[in-house]
């Protein structure tokens, strides 16, 4: 394979969020799914599986919390900035599996020439695919970062959130 320059270009953007749990799985969703996620994002796409998730997570927390969400709030800002640097392909001829995925499918080859082992057949092959995947991502593969800037307050009473969401835009 060979480095390219990057294909997506930066992406510099500031999120806000209700609780702890939220702004954590929306991190964890952009660490896993990078710039595809944003890219979503910017489609219109937020929806389908963060919100679903961060609607959960705030009826738990609503739910834990009970009185005191009305007397006190939270916020938390977060800012990161995407930067790829190169991307690459990987041509098909190239692609090789690693020793222990040949391993496997040599036991799964075992099992099927032995007739009497059919039972064990389904298991073995649901394990290969657990641990390595049924597909092999040729490309664009990207290589780049995601810097983050965070900011939050505890613990203020509602009527202040105007003033606490100003602060800490001025602190990020």
């Amino acid at each position: 394979f060979s480095l390219r320059g990057p294909q997506q270009s930066c992406f510099y953007e500031q999120k806000e969020f209700s609780s702890h749990e939220s702004q954590t799985v929306f991190q964890k969703v952009l660490e896993k799914l990078g710039f595809s996620f944003s890219s979503s994002l910017k489609a219109g796409f937020w929806g389908l599986t963060l919100e679903n998730t961060t609607e959960q997570t705030k009826s738990a927390e609503t739910q834990k919390s009970g009185k005191t969400s009305s007397e006190q709030s939270c916020i938390f800002n977060t800012k990161y900035n995407y930067i790829p640097l190169a991307s690459c392909f990987i041509h098909k001829d190239k692609l090789k599996l690693s020793p222990a995925a040949l391993v496997d499918l040599k036991h799964v080859e075992i099992i099927l020439l032995n007739n009497n082992e059919r039972i064990s057949l389904g298991n073995r092959i649901a394990k290969f695919f657990e641990r390595f995947g049924s597909h092999a991502n040729q490309g664009p593969l990207h290589f780049g970062g995601v810097f983050w800037w965070k900011a939050s307050a505890e613990g203020f009473r509602s009527t202040k959130l105007t003033e606490m969401k100003s602060l800490m835009s001025e602190a990020l």
